[in-house]
Order: structure tokens, then C-alpha cells, then sequence
């Protein structure tokens, strides 16, 4: 129990972890829309059903979770190629903060169209 309570608890382990997590969740996004474009060989009434669901402010808020998978995945691979390609070994911390920074501005100026198409305009 020991091991687990003190282990790697720095930021770099913790976008370790969010990388892989947000690999996986990927994929399931990936299957999930291609089990929705399956939907279109079974009839327009099937389809248009699922296109109600789709646009329920809950999956609205699953859509932009899935942009900032998008984004966080892209972001913290390419410091992951910087990292071990060599090129950029100091500071990887600060690196870090500087992605997981970058991931919040691009999720609000992504999310707020997103809201102000359900809610109206926000400011």
C-alpha cells in the first residue's frame, strides 16, 4: 500500500496518465461515430431519432469533452516528441503547465460557440 500512496504524483506522471486515458477515450469516440454513421443504412427514421439524442445539451457537453481529448492528446504528444527526440530536456515540467495552459484557452474558445448554439450568447 505504501507504493501506491507516494508514487509519482509530479505532473509529468500525471500527463503520462492522461495520455493514455485520453487515448482510449479516443477510440471509443472513434467507435461510437462509426457505430452512428452505421445508423444511416437503416433508414432515415432510425437516423433522425439518434440526431435528437445527439443534440441533447448532455452529449453537448460529452462533444466538448471530446475536443479537449482532441486537443490535449495532440499537444502533450508533441511535447512527448520534443522530450524524447532530444530536443527539448530542460524545463519538462514547465512544459507541462505550459500545454495543460494552452488545453484551457483552446477548450473555452472552442466551447463557448458550442453553448451560445444551445443557450445563446454568453457575452
Amino acid at each position: 500500500m505504501k507504493l501506491i500512496k507516494g508514487y509519482r504524483k509530479e505532473i509529468g506522471y500525471c500527463t503520462f496518465v492522461m495520455q493514455r486515458f485520453s487515448g482510449f477515450a479516443l477510440i471509443f469516440y472513434v467507435v461510437a461515430h462509426l457505430s452512428h454513421l452505421v445508423l444511416l443504412t437503416m433508414g432515415e427514421a432510425v437516423y433522425n431519432r439518434v440526431v435528437v439524442l445527439l443534440r441533447s445539451p448532455v452529449m453537448l457537453l460529452l462533444e466538448g469533452l471530446v475536443v479537449v481529448a482532441i486537443q490535449f492528446h495532440i499537444l502533450n504528444g508533441i511535447r512527448l516528441l520534443l522530450i524524447n527526440g532530444g530536443i527539448w530536456l530542460d524545463d519538462q515540467q514547465d512544459m507541462a503547465w505550459v500545454v495543460l495552459a494552452a488545453i484551457l484557452i483552446l477548450f473555452i474558445y472552442h466551447f463557448v460557440p458550442l453553448v451560445e448554439q444551445y443557450i445563446g450568447p454568453l457575452l
